[in-house]
C-alpha cells in the first residue's frame, strides 16, 4: 500500500502518515484488548486524527489512479494493518522467538505478493542495482527490523513498540530532501509535529506532569 501511495505522495509526507501506526495500535488495543484509555490519551487520538486532516487537506482529491486522496487513504491502511498486527502478535505470538515470527511473516507476505508480482512484472528487466536496492531493503529494512520489533512486542505492549515510528518522520522527511530532492514545507513540519504529538499522547509515552522515562516505564 505505501508502493501504491509513493505513485502520488512523497517520501516525507508518508513517512509522517506512517507515525499513525501507534494511533491506530491503541485504539485497536482498547477495543479488542481492552486496554483503557485515559483522557489524555483520547485527547492524543483526537489530536492525531486532527493532524492527518491538516496534514492531507490538500491532497484529498480523489480523481485518477494515483489520486492523492487514495494515496492517503492506502498509508492509513497500511498503518491500521500494523496496528492489527502488533495487537495480534502480542496476544497470540508472545511465547514464539521473534526470529521465527520475523520469518514466517516474510514468508506469507512472499507468497501472497508473488502472484501480483508476476502479473505486474515490467517489460524493462529490472536491472542489478534495483535487485540490490530490493534485497537490502527487504532483508535489512524489513527482515532485519522485524526480528527487532517483534522481539520489542514480546517484552512490552504493542502500543509502546509500535513507538518506534516516532523517528520515521524524521528521517523520511531528511532522506526525500537529501536523496530525493523533495520540498519541505511548514504545512508539512506543522502536520507532522501535530501527528507525532497526538501519537505520543494516545500511546502514553507522554503525559503531562511525568516524565518521559516514567511514562515509558508505566507504558511498558
Amino acid at each position: 500500500m505505501f508502493g501504491y501511495a509513493a505513485l502520488a505522495l512523497n517520501a516525507g509526507f508518508s513517512s509522517i502518515l506512517n507515525a499513525t501506526a501507534p494511533i491506530f495500535g491503541a485504539i485497536i488495543a482498547y477495543a479488542w484488548l481492552k486496554e483503557r484509555l485515559s483522557g489524555w490519551r483520547i485527547a492524543g487520538l483526537a489530536i492525531g486524527i486532527a493532524g492527518v486532516v491538516v496534514l492531507s487537506w490538500d491532497k484529498a482529491s480523489f480523481r485518477g489512479d494515483a489520486a492523492g486522496g487514495w494515496a492517503v487513504l492506502a498509508c492509513l491502511a497500511a498503518t491500521f494493518c500494523y496496528g492489527i498486527a502488533g495487537n495480534f502478535v502480542r496476544r497470540h505470538l508472545g511465547g514464539i522467538h521473534p526470529l521465527l515470527v520475523a520469518t514466517g511473516s516474510q514468508l506469507a507476505a512472499t507468497l501472497v505478493l508473488c502472484a501480483p508480482g508476476i502479473a505486474a512484472w515490467p517489460q524493462e528487466p529490472p536491472s542489478a542495482a534495483s535487485w540490490a536496492c530490493a534485497i537490502a531493503l527487504g532483508s535489512a529494512c524489513t527482515g532485519l527490523a522485524y526480528v527487532l520489533f517483534f522481539r520489542l512486542i514480546a517484552n512490552v505492549s504493542a502500543s509502546a513498540a509500535l513507538s518506534v515510528t516516532y523517528l520515521i518522520p524524521l528521517f523520511g522527511i531528511a532522506w526525500g530532501w537529501l536523496f530525493l530532492g523533495e520540498t519541505v514545507d511548514l504545512p508539512m513540519l506543522a502536520g507532522g509535529a501535530i501527528v507525532v504529538l497526538g501519537t505520543a499522547l494516545a500511546t502514553g509515552m507522554l503525559r503531562p506532569g511525568v516524565s518521559p522515562m516514567r511514562a515509558a516505564r508505566r507504558t511498558d
